[in-house]
């Protein structure tokens, strides 16, 4: 009867396995495409949200996907979070950009003027949950730029990077404006990039990536809140976290100020292969710092503003670790830099893939259109 069962069982699951729809073949048309591989590694605000992972950017006339696939490393949320994967598809052609939730299967779909850069999740975490941004106390607070310094750059450094010639721009941004009490904040950020002409071979790979990017930049027609020369000194996910956190904080006089200024620099020639960003910041203007010490006694994350975020990200973070390492820990964040990210091509070729890469999968569900 034993064995009777067992060979019923092991029947019934052949059959089963057997009767399985198998996957339809990819039959859509294989394209050229240029291919870019990247290491990158986020180390979030105040270390809050650090992450490693790679990047990957397919590039083919009015078409480029961008992959992206990270793990966060800090002591808290490395234990408890599972790898995220995202993708961004742009189409040119369409006018449209759909961002992908790799393990929700859902997307957004919007046009390329309205989306901006790829909605990385450091974004999407800070957002509220109905969508909306509280308005900060501090907007009724006048702050007036008293410096504002910013170049970009090329130093006549060269090196080899991955077998890429490159050769060394440096972006430097110093930015410090007071309240009516002469309290002040300052934010200092630096960019250090080293571009490639294209040597090694990949001359044909990162010549279609910069036809896309001069199309692009046709389409957007250069539109109100683009950088400039800034642009590509920083790469576009952590630039969107600029625009939001810093560039949105301050007063319309100061931001057209800045959008001048960044207009007048240089363009960085060549592609990127190497770039290293990091921004400081110390914020004392409008109360920056009675409010910091009144939100350490808070539990919830404030994102309403850089400030707010600045001061209850340090709270987050040292009310889950001070416990266990005390002054020594408090001390060390404090130091950190209030924004860092390294972003290194690895490799760039031309390769041919399907068109389905460039298109939404079937099995994905729009969650939301813009």
């Amino acid at each position: 009867m034993l064995f009777r069962n067992i060979f019923a069982i092991t029947v019934t699951s052949t059959m089963l396995i057997a009767c399985k729809t198998p996957p339809k073949p990819d039959t859509t048309p294989e394209i050229m495409t240029s291919v870019a591989s990247a290491n990158v590694r986020n180390f979030g605000f105040k270390g809050f949200f650090a992450n490693d992972g790679t990047e990957t950017v397919y590039t083919n006339g009015e078409m480029e996907r961008q992959d992206q696939n990270f793990k966060f490393t800090g002591d808290i949320l490395s234990k408890f979070s599972k790898k995220q994967s995202r993708s961004n598809i742009t189409r040119l052609d369409k006018n449209l950009v759909w961002q992908m939730d790799n393990q929700k299967k859902r997307y957004t779909e919007c046009e390329v003027k309205g989306c901006g850069a790829l909605a990385s999740f450091q974004e999407n975490v800070f957002a509220s949950e109905d969508g909306q941004e509280e308005i900060g106390s501090e907007d009724q607070c006048n702050v007036t730029l008293s410096k504002l310094d910013l170049s970009v750059k090329k130093t006549g450094q060269q090196r080899v990077i991955n077998n890429f010639p490159t050769d060394e721009f440096l972006l430097n941004w110093v930015m410090e404006y007071q309240d009516d009490q002469k309290r002040k904040t300052s934010h200092i950020i630096t960019s250090t990039v080293w571009t490639t002409p294209g040597d090694g071979g990949a001359t044909e790979a990162i010549q279609m990536q910069k036809q896309f990017a001069d199309a692009k930049a046709a389409l957007l027609a250069r539109e109100a809140g683009e950088l400039g020369g800034i642009s590509g000194a920083i790469p576009a996910d952590a630039l969107a976290i600029f625009q939001r956190y810093l560039i949105e904080e301050l007063p319309e006089d100061v931001r057209l100020k800045i959008q001048q200024l960044a207009g007048k620099q240089t363009p960085i020639t060549g592609m990127p292969i190497s770039t290293k960003v990091e921004w400081n910041a110390k914020a004392e203007a409008c109360g920056a710092a009675e409010k910091a010490a009144v939100e350490e006694k808070e539990e919830t994350l404030n994102t309403s503003s850089f400030k707010g975020l600045l001061s209850s990200v340090t709270k987050q973070v040292v009310k889950q670790k001070v416990k266990k390492v005390e002054e020594a820990k408090k001390k060390e964040i404090a130091m950190a830099p209030v924004f860092g990210y390294i972003k290194e091509v690895t490799s760039i070729n031309m390769q041919n893939v399907r068109l389905s890469t460039m298109q939404v999968p079937t099995n994905y569900k729009l969650s939301n259109r813009k």
